[in-house]
């Protein structure tokens, strides 16, 4: 198992969060944009949601 240790730093909106050691805050929120990006095309492959070409928008299906 692999053991990372997170520097956890306190934002602006006093939120807290968690920036990887030697990792600057640019690198952190392109990680947190693929991350996010990443659970939206998850979402969709699971069906939950579509993809809105004209908005470029990710929209959940009602049931």
């Amino acid at each position: 198992m692999i053991e990372t240790k997170y520097v956890v730093i306190r934002t602006n909106n006093h939120n807290f969060c968690t920036v990887e050691n030697n990792q600057t805050f640019d690198e952190y929120h392109k990680a947190m944009e693929y991350r996010d990006k990443k659970r939206e095309l998850e979402q969709i492959e699971k069906g939950n949601y579509y993809y809105n070409v004209s908005s470029f928008n990710i929209i959940k299906k009602e049931k």
